[in-house]
């Protein structure tokens, strides 16, 4: 008897079908350069306007303290060179947080020939959804959490009658690594949806599992909140899990558009 060959949508892999093993390996190397490039003149552009950024990272503190010359006055380093590594870190966090997006869009163009002509459809949405959110992320952390969290520190050392003395390096890092992370943690309602639409995972599913979702977010919050911030882990938790349930009805609404 003869066995019939599964047969495969037209338009899967057909832009992957015919690369040999080293024409991938060149486009990946192509995409990685392309990644590396962008990741560079980002770096040049952040530090040709440092001193501009230095200033607009500082407000979190100057909002927290009434007055950007507080905020100046409790930054201090504390070694001969501590300098660099305030520069250090606010460049290359902050040229990441500039590239990213490209970084996502080359991603998707190396991997849109191994989708279907229905997956390719969501490439170009999915990469500006992702570049929104990944700004709402950052400009959530920016005006609202940062600030939060440090008149919270700030008002709880005055009561203690303690003068706030903090480390630039800390500060920009604590600034600029938590944008950046509550920024990439936006982007999981956009695979909640992706995910649901391509019907790679029921939206029952989805459902279902709320409380276990809940937990994993808490200890993720917890893992990207600085030195245990009580007030940041019960913000960021909260955020998160509203983008959760957010995600959840619009995947419920996309499905059921796509089956009438």
């Amino acid at each position: 008897m003869r066995i019939q060959e599964k047969s495969e949508d037209p338009d899967s892999f057909q832009g992957i079908s015919n690369m040999g093993f080293l024409e991938h390996l060149e486009e990946l190397r192509i995409t990685l350069v392309k990644c590396s490039v962008i990741f560079i003149v980002a770096c040049i552009l952040i530090a040709f306007n440092l001193q501009d950024l230095t200033s607009i990272l500082l407000q979190p503190l100057a909002e927290a303290m009434d007055s950007t010359e507080k905020a100046r006055e409790v930054l201090r380093t504390s070694r001969p060179m501590g300098i660099f590594s305030v520069i250090l870190q606010v460049v290359f966090f902050g040229a990441l947080g500039l590239s990213l997006p490209f970084m996502m869009y080359f991603v998707a163009g190396f991997i849109s020939p191994a989708l279907s002509q229905k997956e390719k459809k969501t490439i170009l949405p999915s990469c500006i959804l992702a570049t929104l959110l990944f700004l709402g992320g950052i400009a959530l952390s920016y005006y609202f959490i940062l600030p939060i969290s440090l008149e919270f520190s700030v008002k709880l050392n005055e009561r203690q009658g303690l003068i706030p003395l903090w480390s630039a390096s800390a500060y920009y890092g604590l600034v600029v690594w938590l944008s950046l992370a509550v920024g990439i943690s936006f982007q999981f309602p956009l695979l909640i949806i992706l995910f649901a639409y391509l019907e790679l995972i029921p939206i029952s599913k989805l459902k279902s599992s709320r409380k276990i979702v809940f937990v994993i977010m808490m200890v993720f919050a917890a893992l990207i909140t600085p030195g245990g911030d009580p007030i940041t882990l019960v913000l960021l938790t909260g955020v998160l899990y509203a983008l959760y349930e957010i995600a959840l009805t619009i995947s419920k609404f996309l499905v059921g558009r796509k089956n009438t």
